[in-house]
């Protein structure tokens, strides 16, 4: 828990700053870790050849899509209830290039939730580019 049950404090974003080995029965810092920065990940295993992509769309929305074209389409064709996002820069699970797939990106439901459609992009290599639907 961080903070105390009386004054719990709440984690919105964290960050690593620095890291230290530390003995677990002495609790003496034995030395000091260099972190590493975070290796972008291979542009080229998020490209799709053109000929796999034509002609081929949901509701008119084509994969390389913009986001903003892409939620206007989905607003057009159904009555949007509430959207949920999913932002990959806030997770903390993420390490160099071992990304999670479909890890970012927005869910669209319907106003009686009977129904959703997910857009996904793949940040930092592919921002507010629709590479699922």
């Amino acid at each position: 828990m961080i903070g105390t049950a009386a004054d719990p404090i709440l984690v919105i974003d964290a960050r690593a700053v620095g890291a230290w080995l530390v003995d677990a029965d002495s609790r003496s810092v034995l030395g000091e870790l260099t972190l590493a920065a975070a290796a972008p990940p291979p542009a080229d295993l998020l490209r799709m050849p053109k000929f796999q992509m034509a002609d081929t769309d949901v509701l008119g929305i084509r994969l390389g899509a913009a986001f903003e074209d892409a939620d206007r389409m989905i607003r057009d064709y159904m009555a949007v209830g509430k959207v949920l996002t999913a932002d990959r820069s806030t997770q903390l699970n993420v390490v160099g290039t071992n990304l999670l797939p479909y890890a970012s990106g927005r869910i669209y439901v319907l106003e009686d939730e009977t129904g959703m459609i997910a857009i996904y992009d793949e940040p930092p290599a592919a921002p507010g580019r629709v590479v699922g639907l």
